[in-house]
């Protein structure tokens, strides 16, 4: 059923001066045999979890502004979690100073606990509670040399500090500096190659994660068949480690892409897939090699009601082995997720999901196993 002006201008968010804002709030009901994902001393438990957002969006102008403002209280009954909150700012902007060029920088901040993710994307570390703080900010500078042909300048600098001391990770700082030669195929598709000189270095209490390497990748981005949008990039990295007492290196494949599919207005497969090197806080290893694969389906069933499904795997090597078995670590976490909500309104929904976790582990006393079922209720310009 076509939807009339009115409608569409609801759905973009709440119109105030130049910008629109979407506010949200959902409010979950969580139970789980092994919420807290320990492979030892697991625990039963319930949890509630409450999030909110609140974003912005510059109207009416050649320059885009977008921030975005977000929150997640938790609180276990069978855990007492120290730092309950969770506070996470974005903000992007993107201006064009000549006709044929442009200059774009993004900033994410984040500061609470319990989203181990963020400081260690392939999972290595998982149920820590520390305080936290990440801090990451890019910036890429573009320009047309001509009607086909482009250049590109970026930079990147990631902080990560806990504020406590704490035993599972430690803090550290990325950097890296790379540029990039574009052709466009059409309007809304790219072939780029890429290079980027890349650096970590941790604090003193883990000098084994300090790094310097580079990255050569290829790719293409944009509109990639008529359905499919998104980016792929794959290439080549080298990777030196050694501020270690073992001297550690990283030569290989690397990638990464994010692709979405849509069926229709409403339904919708996105894939986020990749390989890439991590810090890692175990034992005497200063990386890890992390390929991973995410996929998320969202489909309308019938009027009001529509289902969710999510996959996602992490597979980590690690170089050095382990002072016990004499052996690699290899660990292997599968994640899948099936939901179903009704929305009362385009603003207003209640929904149920079921999640299995699980990570088996060649160290046997590294691997577990959660089943939970979420209840939710949300009110908002909600993503669900």
């Amino acid at each position: 059923m076509p939807v009339d002006d009115q409608s569409r201008e609801d759905v973009r968010g709440i119109r105030l001066g130049r910008f629109a804002l979407t506010p949200s709030l959902t409010a979950s009901y969580v139970r789980g045999s092994n919420l807290l994902l320990q492979s030892q001393d697991v625990v039963d438990d319930r949890a509630l979890l409450v999030t909110w957002r609140v974003g912005a969006s510059l109207l009416d102008s050649l320059n885009t502004l977008n921030f975005t403002y977000g929150g997640r209280y938790r609180d276990f009954k069978s855990f007492e979690l120290e730092h309950r909150y969770t506070n996470v700012f974005d903000i992007s902007t993107s201006i064009a100073p000549s006709p044929r060029s442009t200059f774009a920088i993004n900033n994410h901040l984040i500061h609470g606990s319990f989203e181990n993710r963020e400081f260690d994307p392939g999972g290595e570390v998982v149920g820590n509670t520390d305080s936290f703080y990440r801090n990451f900010t890019n910036g890429t500078f573009s320009m047309d040399l001509s009607e086909r042909l482009g250049a590109e300048i970026s930079g990147s600098f990631n902080r990560v500090g806990f504020l406590e001391p704490t035993s599972d990770y430690f803090s550290y700082d990325q950097s890296s500096l790379g540029g990039a030669f574009v052709y466009h195929l059409t309007p809304l598709s790219s072939i780029v190659g890429e290079y980027a000189r890349t650096r970590t270095r941790p604090d003193l209490s883990r000098p084994e994660a300090a790094s310097d390497g580079n990255v050569v990748l290829v790719g293409i981005r944009g509109e990639i068949t008529a359905l499919i949008s998104g980016h792929i990039r794959a290439g080549y990295a080298s990777q030196t480690f050694s501020g270690g007492a073992t001297p550690q290196s990283f030569r290989g494949f690397v990638a990464d892409g994010r692709l979405t599919r849509e069926f229709g207005t409403e339904t919708s497969l996105m894939l986020d897939f990749g390989r890439r090197t991590n810090p890692s806080a175990f034992q005497e290893n200063g990386f890890y090699t992390s390929s991973y694969g995410t996929a998320r389906f969202v489909a309308p069933i019938i009027e009001k009601v529509r289902f969710t499904a999510t996959a996602s795997y992490f597979g980590n090597r690690y170089p050095l082995s382990d002072v016990a078995t004499d052996s690699n670590r290899l660990d292997r976490t599968l994640s899948s997720a099936v939901g179903i909500s009704y929305f009362f309104t385009k603003l207003s929904f209640f929904g149920i999901d079921y999640r299995h976790d699980r990570r088996q582990s060649s160290l046997e006393r590294l691997s577990y196993r959660n089943n939970a079922v979420q209840f939710m209720i949300g009110f908002g310009f909600l993503n669900r």
